[in-house]
This record gives structure tokens, sequence and C-alpha cells, in this order.
């Protein structure tokens, strides 16, 4: 448990609640200034709470665009964080190895190719 405000935050039910967002591929730590909460005898990677509210730091999957992702982890963890703050930090995207990426975003196969569909020349 830790507190936001006057609010007691139960940071296991955080944990637990964010990870069943379909969006959300995994909670991550970050790189850098991690991002992490310290029970007793352990550290909780991904929500770190502090006075001004919670922070959420995922990984998530592709396909939703991020205010989409956001939207989702603040509207799951409404009911357990009422009106505190909840910041929502994407630090990559998890995508499906098989998945045509190009395709999704509809990446023209001549990008390379100047106005006149010339293909630039290999240096």
């Amino acid at each position: 448990m830790a507190r936001v405000g006057v609010a007691v935050i139960d940071v296991d039910a955080v944990v637990h609640v964010v990870a069943q967002c379909p969006s959300v591929a995994r909670l991550t730590s970050g790189t850098g200034v991690e991002a992490v909460s310290y029970l007793p005898g352990r550290r909780v990677p991904g929500v770190r709470v502090a006075e001004g509210g919670l922070e959420v730091h995922v990984v998530a999957h592709y396909g939703p665009t991020m205010a989409q992702v956001a939207e989702e982890i603040r509207r799951e963890l409404r009911p357990l964080v009422g009106d505190a703050a909840v910041s929502v930090v994407i630090h990559d995207l998890d995508v499906d190895a098989d998945l045509d990426v190009d395709a999704d975003l509809d990446v023209d196969a001549d990008a390379d190719a100047d106005p006149e569909g010339h293909r630039a020349a290999a240096s």
C-alpha cells in the first residue's frame, strides 16, 4: 500500500489491473530513472506512487493508439485510485513477429523513389 494525498493505493492491485488490460503487453521499470514502488522486502516495477498521483509504465501491444492505451489504463484504474492523477508512460511497443507492420501502416514500397517514380541509386 502507498499513499497519494489522502488516498491509499494498493500497488499490487494496480499491477494486476494494468496487466489485465488488453492493450498492455507488460509493465516495465523503464530505462534511466527506474519506475518502481518499494514495498517491504521487494520492488514492484512499472508503478510509481508520488504525492501528485500515480505513474504507470508499460510496454503496449502494437495496434491501439497511444491515447487509447492510456485511456484504457486510466479507465480500468479509476475504481482503485478514485480521482488521483494517473500518468501513463509507454516505453515501447510489442510487435508480433508475424505481423507485417509496413502493410498495416500502408507504407509505399517505392518510398525511396523520387516524385517521378525513379528509384534512388544505391550508394
